[in-house]
């Protein structure tokens, strides 16, 4: 049953024309999963930006887990990132809902995030993607080759790397305004940042950025070993803020369970800046 499962799913995707990239296999993967997820229907861009033969890869990496590991491990490697970036959408959405006169929107190394093109709340904003060059030119071909009909049209800001030095210029050089409140969006990518870069660009989003906007992240590990996040969080002058803590007793609270013990204890933070 699982299977078939896998292989309908995998076949519902659209074709995309090949181009071999092996260096971006981990920015695809969650791409492949939300692709593969019954709980985001329709998401043909996550198709596309996965491709199909690394989508076979990971179909055929699912199978192994499921006859070894059973098919908890499975839902345990697809559903806890998906459920990660539904509470993202839901928070980003209902946000610009109550604020339709926020223009901006930012996303901080999406990687192969279908993001920009599945929240119909950004449609008619400018939302720029900021990430190393080689990651959005592989995302604006693939894009391009696909011809699907996006939702949002993007501005790409990018990097020569991954390690945000230059994040602010790029953004500004590519039309942003912080005359303008903006709302941030850091799923997941802090995770390989030393913590003094992740708090230089706290620091640079609450200084730049118009009074008004948001910020939306998910904590890093070494963040909640040194200090409490509300700490964390006044010390940057920041006071309304929503913390919620992803654990196991998440199931059942919304349209996905989780069963991942890499994110029990993880903060997933909403920041009114």
């Amino acid at each position: 049953m699982l299977r078939s499962l896998l292989v309908l799913l995998l076949l519902s995707c659209a074709p995309v024309l090949a181009f071999p990239v092996p260096a971006l296999a981990g920015v695809r993967r969650t791409a492949a999963y939300h692709a593969l997820s019954n709980a985001v229907k329709g998401d043909n861009v996550s198709c596309v930006l996965a491709g199909p033969e690394f989508l076979q890869s990971v179909q055929e990496d699912l199978l192994r887990t499921a006859e070894v590991k059973g098919l908890r491990a499975v839902y345990n490697l697809m559903e806890s990132p998906v459920l990660v970036s539904h509470w993202y959408d839901l928070r980003l959405h209902n946000f610009l809902e109550k604020h339709p006169h926020i223009e901006q929107v930012v996303l901080l190394q999406p990687g192969m995030s279908s993001r920009a093109h599945r929240v119909r709340a950004l449609l008619h904003k400018q939302v720029y993607e900021v990430d190393a060059a080689p990651v959005l030119f592989y995302k604006r071909y693939v894009l391009n080759s696909s011809h699907l009909s996006l939702l949002t049209t993007l501005t790409y800001c990018a990097m020569q790397d991954n390690s945000m030095d230059n994040w602010m210029e790029c953004l500004i050089n590519t039309g942003w305004t912080s005359s303008k409140p903006s709302v941030f969006i850091a799923q997941g990518c802090w995770d390989a940042l030393p913590l003094p870069v992740v708090e230089s660009i706290v620091q640079t989003i609450v200084q730049e950025t118009a009074v008004g906007g948001a910020l939306l992240f998910d904590t890093v590990r070494q963040m909640d070993e040194r200090r409490r996040m509300t700490d964390w969080l006044h010390h940057f002058g920041i006071e309304q803020f929503l913390l919620e803590e992803l654990q196991s007793k998440s199931v059942h609270q919304g349209i996905l369970s989780i069963h991942d013990p890499d994110f029990v204890n993880r903060w997933l933070v909403f920041c009114q800046l």
